[in-house]
């Protein structure tokens, strides 16, 4: 673009950012779950990504941080406060799950509005100004969605398909090489192959908001399969398709790799799988388990990667002192005796379903 400059807009492209050599480049892998954070996807599951002492560390030392999409309904929003507290980024994925492949500009705004608002209502720990990304359910976007966005002052979309065979992004499958489009800001509106209806494809431009492309992860074994969530792979394959795509990304442009994940693909073999890959990873050179918030501040002001492991936004989050008592609700096991915000808990009661929170129970169960 012809006025194109960060840390404001970012061309969409395959070209590192601030053109640095791929070698000072950091390489950011984002692990991201969709929809309701809820107790059997937690416990055993989940948590064993990134609770556990033996968490992957990466280059800045920290355990992983992830990215939630939530939606309200069916939360656990106790949950969120451990979630929140170790780094990770919350997200909205609206407050239903609705189809919202026809929403207008105002059905969108609800959707999204509410969520930020039951999320700092429900929790302790998080701020509705920190709620600056969205996915968009079944990954329906619209002009309407990224309008609402847009005027709402949310910072990013990752909602976008980015394959290697219909985008700008390319894989040389043989010699595991690609190169991958980065985030960028939608000052031309969206630069990526648009999979639904004409009448549905967004053309307006929307300048200095950002889209998180969600870059497929492609089966390298000759058949090209590329799948953006939930690989329907296990053991084995599943461990092969993860460092393939390690691989073609660290060997190429350094693009951001994506896990996109539903609460639902998860299971003991899984994870089991995910971890061991996430060590495997974390063994090379400046390789850091980011959120699309930490990305896009990297992206504004680009730097190596050892300069890149001194910034604020990539400094761990320090456990609180411990203490006598489990006094407050943090996410963090306060006393040290293995319980986190135990007796802290609500329970909360309504027609339409329950949820637990360790703030006090809204008047109504979260909708738009």
């Amino acid at each position: 673009g012809v006025n194109c400059f960060l840390p404001e807009c970012y061309c969409a492209s395959t070209k590192i950012p601030g053109d640095l050599p791929r070698e000072q480049t950091p390489q950011f892998i984002m692990l991201t779950f969709d929809d309701a954070l809820y107790e059997s996807m937690w416990t055993g599951l989940a948590e064993d990504l990134l609770v556990p002492e033996a968490a992957s560390r990466d280059a800045t030392g920290c355990a992983p941080r992830m990215t939630w999409y939530l939606t309200a309904m069916n939360t656990d929003f106790s949950l969120i406060e451990q979630v929140y507290a170790r780094g990770n980024e919350v997200a909205s994925h609206t407050t239903t799950h609705d189809n919202p492949t026809h929403f207008t500009v105002e059905e969108w705004t609800n959707e999204v509005a509410s969520l930020r608002n039951y999320t700092e209502l429900l929790t302790t720990g998080v701020r509705r100004d920190r709620i600056l990304g969205h996915r968009a359910p079944w990954l329906q976007y619209s002009d309407n969605m990224f309008t609402s966005l847009y005027e709402d002052g949310w910072l990013y979309d990752s909602s976008v398909v980015e394959r290697h065979d219909t985008g700008m992004s390319s894989v040389d499958l043989e010699r595991k090489i690609g190169e991958w489009q980065w985030p960028y800001t939608m000052d031309w509106g969206l630069e990526n192959a648009c999979q639904y209806p004409e009448e549905q494809c967004p053309k307006n431009a929307y300048p200095g908001f950002w889209e998180v492309p969600m870059t497929v992860n492609v089966d390298h074994r000759g058949t090209g399969f590329a799948s953006e969530m939930d690989p329907a792979f296990d053991g084995e394959t599943l461990q092969t398709l993860f460092r393939d795509n390690f691989e073609n990304r660290y060997n190429g442009n350094r693009g951001p790799m994506g896990i996109f994940l539903h609460g639902t693909w998860l299971t003991k073999s899984r994870i089991k799988e995910t971890n061991e890959f996430m060590s495997w990873a974390a063994e090379h050179h400046g390789v850091i388990f980011a959120t699309p918030l930490q990305i896009i501040e990297w992206m504004r002001d680009p730097k190596p990667i050892a300069e890149t492991l001194q910034m604020p936004y990539m400094q761990c989050p320090e456990p609180p002192a411990p203490s006598a008592s489990e006094s407050v609700c943090d996410g963090w096991d306060d006393n040290g005796d293995g319980a986190i915000d135990e007796g802290l808990v609500n329970s909360c009661s309504y027609a339409k379903g329950t949820l637990r929170t360790c703030a006090a129970c809204t008047l109504h169960y979260p909708e738009p």
